[in-house]
């Protein structure tokens, strides 16, 4: 399970994963940064940017179990996230800029699932993730409620992305729940007269 730096730590861990894996050779001074809207107004020259427009509770794992420590402690459940974010490729050149999307697209593919130790070396806060968590990393459509508002945002330097949903991304709680006692062991039935 993680942290409330899951978010951040997911995100910079797909930059991480992309600036690993560039041809250096093909994409000589590629940038890999992760954007807010003030950015598109004056983008990078060539890289590719990652965008987070929507985060949601993910519907498949809404009320999951209170989660347990090793030692015994119970604490309220995690909250189960998705996160919607964009891939831009930017260059100068609309083929480069097609090359690069596809190469992004490929590797992403190729490493569809992070694990918690790969995100952590990527994470500004130690131990973000236990070495067992995962996120899955999907190809995603964009509904057009979010295009419409992304658009908006990113005029008039809008150009051409990949959606993506970064899924079942958990944030536990430090919220202990009360002890509830020792198990029942057996019931005891009195029956009598009312008085």
């Amino acid at each position: 399970m993680a942290t409330y730096h899951a978010i951040a730590a997911m995100e910079q861990a797909v930059l991480g994963l992309l600036a690993e894996a560039c041809p250096r050779a093909e994409f000589v001074g590629a940038r890999f940064e992760a954007y807010q809207a003030a950015n598109f107004r004056q983008p990078m020259d060539e890289g590719v940017a990652l965008y987070v427009h929507r985060v949601g509770a993910n519907p498949t794992r809404r009320n999951p179990p209170p989660r347990k420590t090793v030692d015994g402690r119970v604490y309220k459940q995690s909250l189960p996230l998705d996160v919607h974010f964009l891939m831009i490729p930017w260059s100068k050149s609309t083929a480069r800029q097609h090359m690069m999307l596809g190469w992004l697209m490929r590797v992403l593919e190729d490493n569809a699932s992070l694990g918690g130790g790969f995100i952590n070396r990527f994470s500004a806060v130690p131990n973000t993730f236990e070495d067992g968590d995962s996120v899955e990393i999907v190809l995603d459509p964009m509904a057009v409620q979010d295009m419409l508002a992304v658009w908006e945002v990113a005029k008039p330097n809008i150009q051409i992305s990949a959606s993506y949903v970064a899924r079942f991304l958990p944030i536990d709680s430090e919220v202990l729940l009360p002890d509830p006692g020792p198990p029942v062991q057996s019931r005891t039935f009195v029956t009598g007269a009312l008085r």
